[in-house]
């Protein structure tokens, strides 16, 4: 009989899978543009020689889009590659790279990319199906990140939907987290919310209903509030980076701040 946590995570990927499936191509792209600037605004990224991202699919944000700031920018980017077992390694990809696709649904690069080891990583840029300020993540469920990132030692930071922004996601004792999480309209860092530091409180859980006892046992949110909240984190995703730096009630780093406005313009690649 699968464990409590299972059962909440089941079915919390569930609802947050509902909920992307539900988002116009519009509302993607504008959550996305909101994402991508806050991300390229950090710090970290500008500190970072070789940073690994993932190549996005379904509802998740069209991370591709990132890869030529990046290289404009100098960086070495690579791309995870799954192997045998749950697996993951990183493999640094050019904009001649050929990508293949994989069964689960998302392009990576072959065996004729380098390998890149673990420390040569500055940044890794982790997907999710929903995050906490802590850093929780929700994964897909096969494990390959928790797998690669236990004896990782760099920074991590994740892409996450205001609405995908949970109080608490369900964790298990194998399971990582990240630094840094990013919404449109924020930046939530899990040392301040481990140190007690202030900080903006989450959105109320648009996909677990109310979280008894710190859990999400009453999961029974109606398919019309999942539909509400489509509609209501369309209309709230700044539509551009300056709106972005101006209606951030949650950025804690000016610098940052100035930088999402003077981020530069983000060009658009084919999926091949």
């Amino acid at each position: 009989m699968p464990s409590t946590t299972t059962a909440e995570k089941a079915e919390l990927r569930r609802r947050a899978r509902q909920y992307l499936s539900g988002l116009s191509p519009q509302a993607r792209r504008t959550s996305d543009d909101a994402l991508f600037a806050r991300f390229l605004a950090l710090p970290q990224v500008e500190a970072a020689d070789t940073l690994l991202l993932y190549h996005g699919m379904g509802g998740e944000p069209d991370t591709a889009r990132l890869l030529p700031a990046l290289w404009a920018r100098g960086k070495a980017v690579c791309l995870p590659r799954c192997l045998p077992g749950h697996g993951m390694e990183a493999r640094l990809v050019r904009p001649d790279s050929a990508l293949i696709p994989h069964p689960y649904g998302m392009l990576e690069p072959g065996e004729d990319c380098p390998l890149v080891g673990k420390d040569a990583i500055g940044l890794v840029l982790v997907p999710g199906l929903a995050f906490d300020p802590s850093g929780g993540r929700l994964g897909q469920g096969g494990g390959f990140y928790d797998r690669w990132l236990a004896d990782y030692a760099g920074c991590t930071a994740a892409l996450c939907r205001t609405a995908l922004l949970l109080p608490q996601v369900p964790r298990a004792p194998h399971d990582r987290g990240v630094e840094l999480v990013l919404t449109e309209h924020g930046l939530y860092r899990a040392d301040a919310q481990r140190s007690g530091a202030q900080s903006p409180p989450p959105p109320p859980p648009p996909l677990a209903g109310r979280y008894v006892n710190g859990s999400a046992a009453a999961v029974v949110a109606p398919a019309v509030v999942v539909a509400a909240t489509v509609a209501a984190a369309a209309t709230a995703a700044p539509a551009s980076a300056a709106a972005a730096a101006k209606d951030d009630d949650n950025q804690d780093d000016p610098q940052a701040a100035a930088a999402v406005a003077a981020a530069p313009t983000i060009v658009t690649t084919a999926h091949s």
